[in-house]
């Protein structure tokens, strides 16, 4: 993983695909661990660091020593040292140390415990929950000090497994009972009407009513932002950067198959696995485009929204990949802000006078998300905020409103990070 750009689940998919081999239990087993590694990685090299300052470890004892080192920090609130040195002596006697797995244990939580003693504010959060200095920071500026340990926390559970019910097709209620028949069970999410939060994880593969298209995985929030268009019947609707086209799907659904949604995207894969996902959900008011082929001056004035979901660090999804704590920087952020600042001003051409356009990320810094309105409202003065609860109250939904724009926060929502403002062009 540390040596690869793709997210973890295709990395691990691929590592399991190729040893088939190995059972559910194996797995679950080496996903768990794995994923757990990468999201505490800073605090892991601490320890060792410390513990081993000038030791250079093997291969296979670097992998293990990571994995014992994260067995301390997870464990040393709920198991005794005996316990755990019971469990990983025989492989700890392999790696053929001088030092006896007793001591390793006792010294490494005495290190990590004096260590945090010794750091700042700013420093300790970063050790303790496995984050960049500089991340930390940006989250105290914008969230305070009691949000951010709790931002921090949130940010390194894994993310609860939700679906979209597509009400083209069914109810959510029928879709409730229909997973039940399958033995999965679920309960209603808190905010989206159309979710559900599947209480395990299951094979798709094997799910009848998922292959005739009463449902996509789709995070709670995705739900919410696409609800945030306000889309209605008989509307042009135009998602920019649709990526594999969920947003497209639920708001179609939401437009009762009724209207136009042209999708846009500058990757043929993503396309191509849209137009399948808009077949198996009997979508058919949806028109895929790549960007390069489109001759945007037909567009121009066209749109009665425009969903702009911009790239941007995806800093908000960390729970489901927390590889990007070691990816995204400061200068990735300064990076992706160029190219936000282009995309809302070139999609914003598109909408019409009266209709709305929407700035929407999955990430929680404002350099991403209100300085990139905000900017562009300077020079813009034929487009105007609207409060979240304006188009949030026809699905009785005001409460998530958050002044001038919509934040949802892992902690807060049990959502991805996501952030999204809605301008309507007055002239």
């Amino acid at each position: 993983m540390l040596n690869r750009n793709n997210p973890i689940d295709e990395t691990v998919a691929y590592f399991f695909k190729s040893r088939r081999y190995l059972g559910s239990h194996d797995r679950a087993f080496i996903s768990e661990n794995v994923y757990g590694i990468i999201r505490h990685r800073r605090a892991i090299e601490e320890l060792l660091h410390l513990f081993f300052p000038t030791l250079a470890l093997q291969e296979s004892q670097h992998y293990i020593t990571y994995f014992l080192a994260y067995y301390v920090l997870q464990n040393k609130e709920r198991e005794s040292d005996t316990i755990l040195a019971e469990k990983l002596s025989t492989r700890w006697h392999s790696l053929s140390f001088d030092i006896t797995i007793d001591n390793f244990l006792q010294t490494a939580r005495q290190i990590f415990t004096k260590r945090l003693s010794e750091t700042d504010g700013i420093t300790n959060l970063g050790i303790n929950y496995s984050f960049p200095d500089w991340f930390v920071e940006k989250c105290l500026i914008a969230y305070g000090e009691t949000q951010t340990e709790q931002l921090l926390i949130s940010l390194n559970q894994q993310a609860p497994t939700v679906i979209r019910v597509n009400t083209l097709l069914c109810t959510r209620e029928q879709c409730k009972i229909a997973l039940k028949e399958e033995r999965v069970e679920c309960e209603e999410t808190k905010f989206s009407p159309f979710g559900l939060i599947l209480k395990k994880r299951m094979n798709v593969q094997t799910s009848l009513i998922y292959k005739q298209g009463w449902y996509e995985f789709q995070d709670e929030g995705s739900q919410l932002l696409s609800i945030f268009v306000n889309a209605r019947e008989n509307e042009t609707i135009l998602d920019a950067c649709s990526g594999a086209g969920g947003k497209s799907l639920a708001i179609a659904a939401m437009m009762n198959n009724k209207g136009n949604i042209f999708a846009f995207d500058i990757e043929e894969m993503r396309i191509r696995e849209m137009q399948q996902r808009l077949q198996r959900a009997s979508v058919n008011i949806v028109k895929t485009n790549l960007y390069e082929h489109i001759d945007t001056r037909k567009f121009i004035s066209h749109a009665d929204a425009v969903l702009l979901d911009v790239p941007c660090t995806g800093s908000g999804t960390i729970r489901r990949n927390p590889m990007l704590k070691w990816k995204i920087s400061e200068e990735s952020i300064a990076e992706k802000t160029l190219l936000q600042q282009q995309l809302i001003e070139e999609y914003s051409q598109f909408v019409k006078p009266g209709g709305r356009l929407i700035y929407a990320t999955c990430s929680l810094f404002c350099e991403e998300n209100e300085n990139i309105v905000e900017s562009f409202l300077k020079t813009r003065n034929n487009f105007r905020v609207v409060s979240p609860a304006e188009m949030l109250s026809r699905y009785s939904l005001p409460h998530l409103e958050n002044e001038r724009y919509l934040h949802l926060l892992p902690h807060l929502h049990n959502t991805d990070g996501f952030f999204a403002a809605m301008m309507i062009r007055d002239f």
